[in-house]
């Protein structure tokens, strides 16, 4: 087996590679959640990511968390929605990249509850 890393784009650089291989068996992609995504928020894309490939099996679950520095005074979720209501459009969040679950994760988070 030999393993190719093809970083960047959420996946899209990788998936736009084993698109143009041969449908062998041969060549096989590990994805995340992002690959579901971007059929949805890119306008057009190298490969399509719900034709040109077939699912096999599921590798492993991903979990997502909310982490703040150490010295923060949020401790808890409480803690966080409460500061977020004190000071709106004030707290800001990172991710691994636009359009990733862990960026749409956060967009659901800090949407109005009417919106989740």
């Amino acid at each position: 087996m030999v393993v190719e890393n093809r970083a960047g784009s959420g996946g899209n650089l990788a998936s736009a590679r084993v698109a143009k291989l041969p449908p062998d068996g041969y060549h096989l992609i590990v994805q995340t959640g992002g690959h579901a995504v971007s059929g949805a928020i890119y306008k057009a894309l190298p490969s399509d990511p719900v034709d040109d490939f077939q699912m096999i099996s599921t590798v492993s679950y991903q979990s997502f968390m909310i982490a703040v520095r150490a010295d923060s005074k949020i401790k808890t979720v409480a803690d966080l929605v409460a500061a977020a209501k004190a000071a709106p459009g004030k707290l800001t969040y990172s991710s691994i990249g636009v359009g990733t679950t862990q960026h749409l994760a956060g967009e659901w988070f800090s949407a109005p509850p009417a919106y989740r």
